[in-house]
């Protein structure tokens, strides 16, 4: 059967297919805080970082950054926009349709050609002063931002430790820390414990307010009794052991392999030639320790040829120069294989004293006075190091230099005075030592003293002696040699610290040292400073 239905002329329409469509997206609400167009450079850098954040968190696209920037212009910043907006158009300029086009035209508008100038004079001049080290800080890192300075770790933290106080910077700079947010803890920390003694002074000092009893007429019974002397020593006590542990951080030092305290000052307690030195330490650090000494404004390049020579002068005057530190041509010397350092010439044979002090030492007149004896032993002392028993043989002239000691010049003080002159002219020259080679320690002791040499191949390279006192007089033999040992491990630990050494004594009992079983007081603690 055949349907014949839709050629009646029906029209049959096919219903239309569903189409998906994807739903408009609506942006979220964003609040920008207004902007009033005043002349404050600070206030509209903080305004714009604001607005930056905001765009970058809720995502807003290129085309709204403006219109919603300039939604928030209120008062005199509205003004500039429309002024803006019409000029444009009188001149046919296009219109400004992106965030950096706009964000150009406010900095034109509001920041001064001569505030990123201004800003790192304020950033060169800044100091903590009256401020937290905490306010120091962020006012240091609001400036290094705004004037879109980026430098290097390093140089931030010399720039931050240059302009604190000094009661805190001389205590920060003896302690280790790793970055500028280590140092920053430390500052605080101590700052609180700055704070903390200052309190405890201006409590006491308001707490204790002297009266005038007498006036009123007030009497008190004395019933407490104290003894005036022992309080007062205990008084005195506990103000040296301020004192001295205040000290400590003046006149302590870093080194790679600790912290090490002056027993002598090189340069009393002002703080330039320290700071210096740990400028020149600082901008020098990849040289020193593999060709180069630095002693404050002394550097001085040790090679073993002179190719080498020329290849680190290449290196270190390059460093200066860039660090701005200058060098006077006519104080240097380049290319010589003997120099003066610090009162010695070193030479490739090694160490000896320099002529010029020596010809000072043989022409010193014979002293008349006590004064007169410490200048002339002074200059001995200091090429001690290359006299065999110094102070054996300077024993007599340290006697004389006793508190409450009438000066009486005798033949035995002339005779100890022309020795030392004459030891000190036919002072050995010293080897340099090699940290490759294996060192060798020589001790002996006598009545009056002790002394030591330190060799290397057979050759010296320091000597040493001190001279018995007191107690130390009466020690026996046995007591003595091993009292010279342990004094010259003492002197020499820097040298003998890294590797085996050989010691030589003529007291063949000191080999049994270790295999007693029972020790007095004395040498249990000498055989605990040689463990």
């Amino acid at each position: 059967m055949h349907d014949d239905s839709l050629a009646l002329g029906d029209h049959f329409q096919q219903p239309p297919r569903r189409t998906h469509r994807t739903p408009k997206v609506r942006e979220s609400r964003v609040d920008l805080p207004y902007f009033h167009g005043k002349d404050d450079v600070e206030g509209y850098l903080d305004w714009e970082m604001k607005v930056e954040q905001i765009f970058t968190c809720h995502q807003v696209s290129e085309e709204r950054k403006v219109s919603l920037a300039t939604l928030s212009f209120q008062g005199h910043a509205m003004y500039w926009w429309t002024s803006v907006v019409r000029d444009r158009g009188l001149h046919n300029d296009p219109p400004i349709q992106y965030w950096n086009e706009l964000r150009s035209a406010l900095r034109r508008r509001h920041i001064p050609s001569y505030y990123t100038r201004e800003l790192i004079n304020k950033l060169q001049r800044l100091h903590q002063r009256n401020m937290t080290v905490e306010e120091y800080r962020q006012t240091m890192e609001l400036y290094l931002m705004r004037a879109g300075i980026r430098e290097e770790d390093d140089i931030t933290i010399a720039r931050f430790l240059s302009g604190l106080t000094l009661e805190i910077r001389d205590k920060v700079e003896l302690l280790p820390y790793r970055d500028l947010n280590d140092l920053v803890q430390l500052c605080i920390k101590v700052q609180q414990q700055i704070l903390r003694q200052n309190f405890k002074t201006s409590s006491y000092s308001s707490s204790y307010s002297k009266k005038d009893y007498k006036r009123k007429g007030k009497t008190f019974e004395n019933k407490n009794t104290f003894d005036s002397s022992k309080n007062l020593d205990k008084g005195k006590e506990k103000e040296k052991e301020k004192e001295k542990k205040d000290y400590k951080w003046k006149n302590a030092f870093k080194t790679k392999f600790g912290l090490y305290e002056w027993l002598v000052m090189p340069f009393g307690l002002t703080n330039a030639p320290s700071t210096f030195m740990r400028l020149m330490n600082h901008v020098l650090r990849d040289c020193i320790g593999r060709f180069v000494v630095v002693y404050f404004d002394d550097i001085l390049i040790y090679n073993k040829s002179l190719c080498d020579h020329v290849d680190h002068l290449r290196q270190v005057l390059p460093v200066l120069r860039d660090n701005h530190l200058f060098a006077n041509v006519d104080k240097c010397t380049f290319c010589v294989d003997n120099v003066i350092f610090l009162g010695f010439v070193v030479s490739k044979q090694g160490v000896h004293v320099d002529p010029e002090k020596i010809k000072a030492i043989q022409e010193w007149p014979i002293p008349t006075n006590v004064s007169e004896v410490r200048s002339f032993h002074g200059l001995p002392s200091f090429y001690r190091r290359f006299v065999p028993n110094f102070s054996t043989l300077a024993s007599p002239l340290n006697e004389l230099m006793k508190k409450d000691v009438v000066f009486l010049w005798q033949e035995k003080h002339n005779l100890a005075f022309q020795e030392l002159k004459q030891k000190l002219t036919q002072a050995p020259v010293l080897a340099l030592p090699d940290f490759s080679k294996t060192f060798e320690l020589e001790c002996d002791a006598s009545s009056l003293g002790i002394g030591a040499v330190l060799l290397q191949g057979g050759h010296p390279i320091a000597y040493f002696s001190e001279k018995l006192h007191r107690v130390a007089l009466n020690y026996p033999t046995y007591d003595k040699e091993l009292y010279a040992l342990v004094r010259a491990l003492q002197t020499w630990e820097h040298y003998l610290v890294t590797k085996e050494f050989v010691i030589h004594s003529d007291h063949e009992s000191l080999k049994y040292l270790r295999g007693q079983g029972k020790l007095n007081i004395r040498h249990a603690k000498w055989v605990e400073n040689l463990e």
